[in-house]
């Protein structure tokens, strides 16, 4: 069995110098195409990384959306891992999406 495509880390103040350390290394070395490494009290404290040429890049948020390089068709708005007010529906997240080209789109 091979390493995993994407790791997703919610980070806690009591292993956060692991997880951005040895840990990240690790999947690093592992061969993990992508890592979110993020921050549940904001996006200043969020890395997200893809593999390239063997090392983890900082992946690129263009437009506030995060687009997976591990799942092609899978694509999120950063603003939602941290929704102010309300959480957004689960339907309209889905035809967003949808509409960005994701499974339901491709079938």
């Amino acid at each position: 069995m091979g390493a995993p495509d994407l790791v997703v880390e919610i980070l806690s103040r009591a292993t956060v110098a692991y997880d951005r350390g040895p840990k990240l290394r690790g999947y690093e070395r592992a061969g993990v195409r992508e890592v979110w490494l993020i921050d549940p009290y904001g996006p200043a404290g969020t890395e997200f990384y893809q593999l390239e040429g063997g090392q983890f890049v900082p992946a690129r948020v263009e437009g506030g959306v995060l687009r997976s390089a591990a799942i092609p068709v899978f694509a999120l708005r950063a603003e939602w891992l941290w929704p102010e007010g309300r959480f957004i529906p689960v339907r309209e997240a889905l035809a967003w999406m949808e509409a960005q080209g994701g499974p339901s789109a491709a079938a």
